[in-house]
């Protein structure tokens, strides 16, 4: 695989799950 599109790859999943987390707290929050 290509090494910038394996970084796109790892930076899209760590936004993925740090978006999970925002809207996990958002919804545990209510």
């Amino acid at each position: 695989m290509d090494p910038v599109v394996q970084s796109i790859a790892v930076v899209f999943t760590v936004l993925a799950v740090s978006l999970g987390f925002e809207i996990k707290r958002l919804l545990t929050r209510k």
